[in-house]
């Protein structure tokens, strides 16, 4: 049975200048959830439960109470440390999380965790024809109904970390440093998109919208690109000091507003006044952001978006 929650939202009084309205992002906090690292990824189960990771933790929430889940996992090998990467569900609905030591999903009958694939699972995303990308032992693989296809080849750096991998349609976009790859999916072969302006750049996410791709960096900001990887604008995400701030995430809302968790709080871009606004944590006000360092976006499938910050909030 699925199960009504409250979403996070924040409101703001609207500010004149800017093109969408500001009143109506309002946060709703969860209960605490005894964990205190940053909630980095966050998906929802076919049943309708909420499911949520950090380094060193795996929770499950059920609309009642939430049931840490690490167990079930660090069962296929007590003796070593796990840590915990992405949890995400596939077209079909089946949970799948990313640890350093394999990928795994969840069994539902027997409730628990089966092992799919051994290794250091980095980035993973699923696609809508029902398969999963991801990155194992630092190469890129994908997963469907009739299994693993063979390692993707073609132009990734030998000797680059694969910091990204973002199912965006019918592209899937790799992460390598400065620099973001687009992969032929019917050849199963990569080729360089896009080099940012700024080498020491680690790319961290990547969305298509309309004619654009937008390339979010860890602490360089956002990068607007055309279709051909050529750069067209570059958005800072400055705050204070006026350096930009560590990002996590890009999430598009139905206003086409595009969210930007950063752990500066959260940045609101409207992609067609090219405008920035930041939204940050109000000590005084009820319906504010927990935490200004906002790790996760989750769109619900059922409706309302689930945001997972630092101190597991």
């Amino acid at each position: 049975m699925k199960f009504f929650y409250a979403v996070f939202a924040f409101a703001l009084l609207s500010c004149p200048n800017f093109a969408f309205n500001l009143s109506d992002y309002r946060f709703h906090t969860m209960p605490e959830t005894s964990y205190y690292g940053g909630i980095h990824s966050i998906a929802k189960d076919s049943i309708g439960r909420i499911w949520f990771s950090g380094y060193d933790a795996l929770f499950m929430y059920n609309g009642k109470s939430f049931v840490q889940m690490n167990e079930l996992v660090t069962s296929h090998s007590p003796g070593y440390y796990w840590t915990y990467g992405q949890v995400i569900t596939d077209s079909s609905g089946k949970l799948y999380v990313a640890t350093n030591h394999g990928l795994l999903r969840f069994n539902y009958k027997k409730q628990i965790f089966q092992s799919i694939l051994k290794g250091n699972i980095g980035a993973i995303a699923s696609d809508g024809d029902g398969n999963i990308w991801l990155v194992v032992n630092n190469r890129v693989r994908s997963f469907g109904r009739k299994g693993f296809a063979a390692p993707v080849v073609g132009f990734l750096p030998e000797h680059s970390v694969l910091s990204t991998l973002v199912c965006c349609g019918q592209n899937v976009y790799i992460g390598a440093g400065s620099k973001v790859y687009r992969l032929n999916k019917k050849t199963n072969r990569c080729s360089l998109f896009s080099s940012l302006e700024n080498p020491g750049s680690v790319v961290r996410d990547i969305m298509e919208y309309n004619n654009s791709v937008y390339v979010l960096t860890h602490a360089d900001g956002v990068y607007e690109c055309d279709k051909q990887g050529h750069i067209v604008k570059h958005y800072p995400l400055a705050h204070e000091n006026g350096k930009s701030t560590i990002s996590k995430k890009l999430y598009l809302d139905a206003s086409n507003t595009i969210w930007i968790a950063a752990q500066s709080g959260l940045f609101l871009l409207d992609p067609a006044q090219k405008q920035i606004h930041l939204l940050r944590s109000n000590l005084h006000y009820a319906y504010s952001l927990p935490n200004n360092s906002v790790w996760s976006i989750f769109p619900d499938p059922d409706g309302g978006v689930w945001i997972g910050t630092y101190g597991g909030k």
